[in-house]
C-alpha cells in the first residue's frame, strides 16, 4: 500500500479512538493534524485536545464526500468508503447526543419541578404526623408536684378521674370547714394553728382564702352530738415555709384548725 495511504489510515484509526474515547464520558477528542508534504513520506502527527462540536462533525462529514469522489476514480475501495460513512454517522450522533444531555443538564422542566415540589410536600405532612403522634405519647404535668394517686395504668382506659392525681407538696394548705355563722369573722391574712393528728406539735399559717359558697359538711366528725348537716364555708390556711416538710407526705390528712380572729384584712 502506498505510504500516503498508510497516513489516511492512521487518521481514521485516532478518529475511532476519538468515538470510543466519547464514550466513557471525558467530552474531548484526539484530533490528528497531517503536515504537507511528500505524498512518500508518512505525514508528522501531532496530537492535540479540543471539545467535540460541530466541527468534528463537518470533519468527518468532509472525509466521507473526499471519499466519495476518490471512489467515484476508483482511486479507493467501496468498504473505505462505508467505514467513513459509519465514522461520520457515528460523529453526528454522538453530537445530537452530547447536544441533549447539554439541554437536560441546564433546563429545568416544569413537570420535574411539581413532582418534587410534591414529594417535599408529602415529606413535610409526613414530618408533621410522626411528630404529632410522638407528642400524643408524652404526659405533661400541669404543674410542678408530686404524683399522689395513680388512677390509670399502662394498657388500662382512662377514665373521667384523669390519669394521676398530682399536688405541690413544696406548697401545703390546710383547708378548714368553718360554720356559716361564724364564716363572716374570719378574713384574708388572719393567723391560725393547724394541729396534724399523725404529729406531735402544732403547726403556724395564715388565712389565704374564703370561700364564697355555703355548702355541706365535707369531713365527719366523730363526736355524735355535733350538727352533720351543717352548713359551712371552705377556709383555706397557707402553711408557713418550715412546716412544709414536715406534712409533704400527709395529704388529706385530719386535721383541726384554730383561727384568730382578731386580725387579718
Amino acid at each position: 500500500m502506498p505510504p500516503s495511504q498508510n497516513v489516511f489510515r492512521r487518521h481514521w484509526i485516532t478518529v475511532t479512538l476519538l468515538c470510543l474515547f466519547l464514550l466513557s464520558g471525558a467530552c474531548v477528542a484526539f484530533v490528528v493534524n497531517r503536515q504537507s508534504g511528500s505524498d512518500t513520506q508518512p505525514a508528522v502527527q501531532t496530537t492535540t485536545v479540543q471539545p467535540l462540536g460541530v466541527g468534528a462533525v463537518e470533519n468527518a462529514e468532509s472525509e466521507y464526500q473526499r471519499a466519495l469522489k476518490l471512489s467515484a476514480s476508483n482511486a479507493t475501495t467501496d468498504e473505505e468508503v462505508d467505514r467513513r460513512k459509519s465514522l461520520f454517522n457515528r460523529a453526528q450522533h454522538f453530537l445530537e447526543q452530547t447536544r441533549s444531555q447539554l439541554a437536560a443538564l441546564t433546563t429545568i422542566r416544569p413537570e420535574d419541578v411539581q413532582v418534587a415540589s410534591a414529594e417535599l410536600a408529602k415529606a413535610e405532612a409526613g414530618v408533621i404526623r410522626a411528630q404529632a403522634e410522638w407528642e400524643d405519647t408524652q404526659v405533661r404535668a400541669p404543674i410542678a408536684g408530686r404524683v399522689l394517686k395513680i388512677f390509670a395504668r399502662p394498657g388500662e382506659r382512662i377514665g373521667t378521674d384523669g390519669l394521676a392525681e398530682i399536688g405541690d407538696t413544696a406548697n401545703m394548705q390546710a383547708v378548714a370547714e368553718v360554720h356559716e355563722r361564724d364564716a363572716p369573722l374570719v378574713k384574708i391574712g388572719q393567723p391560725a394553728i393547724v394541729k396534724v393528728q399523725s404529729l406531735t406539735g402544732e403547726i403556724t399559717g395564715q388565712v389565704v382564702h374564703v370561700g364564697w359558697k355555703v355548702g355541706r359538711r365535707v369531713v365527719l366528725d366523730n363526736d355524735p352530738v355535733k350538727d352533720t348537716d351543717a352548713r359551712v364555708v371552705e377556709v383555706r390556711i397557707q402553711l408557713d415555709t418550715a412546716a412544709n416538710q414536715r406534712v409533704a407526705g400527709l395529704s388529706y390528712a385530719r386535721v383541726e384548725v384554730r383561727i384568730d380572729i382578731r386580725g387579718g384584712q
